[in-house]
């Protein structure tokens, strides 16, 4: 995978992320990032296949990270937020549905 990706920084600061309670904002910064770029190969003929692959890829990683934060919370008797990064990128997702299947099919 190419580390040169904006939001393939963002995602790396979430998975290293040590804090519990700061997560779920790095998975917002890494959703929010990747939303801008499938938004930009809207205007581009889709953007590179390669690139559309590692997105899909890290989005299904996400899921599972967030569902690790959902349960940490709930054992702490914390608020859940992860509802907002999520919807959030499922609205920015559909207007690229057509340049990366994989993302439509979970959406």
């Amino acid at each position: 995978m190419n580390t040169g990706y904006d939001w393939e920084k963002l995602y790396h600061l979430a998975v290293l992320e040590a804090d519990w309670t700061k997560i779920e904002d790095r998975i917002y910064a890494a959703e929010s990032a990747m939303r801008t770029r499938l938004h930009e190969f809207s205007m581009n003929h889709g953007g590179p296949r390669h690139e559309n692959q590692a997105i899909a890829d890290v989005l299904e990683r996400l899921d599972v990270l967030r569902k690790e934060v959902i349960a940490w919370q709930e054992s702490n008797g914390l608020s859940l937020r992860s509802s907002r990064s999520r919807l959030g990128l499922e609205v920015g997702c559909r207007a690229s549905a057509s340049m990366c299947p994989r993302i439509a099919q979970r959406i």
